[in-house]
């Protein structure tokens, strides 16, 4: 979280930008954002996003998200709200929307790992200047593994890029 606001304010800063940012404790307050923000980082973790199956606070997740989806799809709402999940939490959406399957991993990951932009992800803008593959940084027990490609196309969605490219991989 400390990372997340030191970016958000260093942006703010650099771009002249006068940025309002609210924290909820979802977890332990059980407080979910209204729909009156521009836009949602939802961060994660720590814990399994398995175990939390079924807990109070991941039910008030759910409806929250499924609030934000419900605003998106109302064709009257020119302005769509967009949700950045990181880690813990994109874990969970995964899970929520059935786009893949995540497991423990055998072993921690800890380090820095190549990611690979799918063909996808070549005309992305926010990858434009990357190599490919380029770099990031991961400390995780749980993994998304096993994309459900079906409902991907159904919900929409695109891959646009993977850790482990398992058709270079031998």
């Amino acid at each position: 979280m400390r990372c997340i606001r030191e970016l958000l304010d260093y942006y703010a800063e650099t771009n002249g930008l006068e940025l309002v940012r609210e924290e909820f404790d979802v977890r332990k307050a059980l407080k979910v954002p209204d729909l009156s923000y521009d836009i949602y980082i939802s961060s994660g973790g720590p814990g399994s996003p398995l175990d939390s199956e079924g807990t109070e606070w991941e039910n008030q997740y759910f409806h929250w998200l499924k609030k934000v989806e419900s605003y998106n799809n109302d064709d009257s709402n020119h302005s769509k709200k967009h949700v950045l999940f990181i880690c813990h939490s994109f874990q969970l959406a995964c899970r929520h929307y059935k786009v893949a399957d995540v497991a423990k991993r055998k072993s921690t990951a800890f380090g820095v790992f190549p990611v690979h932009l799918l063909e996808s992800a070549k005309e992305e803008s926010l990858f434009h200047g990357l190599n490919d593959p380029f770099y990031a940084v991961d400390s995780r027990d749980y993994q998304v593994i096993k994309p459900h490609h079906t409902r991907l196309r159904e919900m929409g969605a695109t891959l646009l890029c993977i850790e482990k490219n398992v058709l270079t991989c031998h």
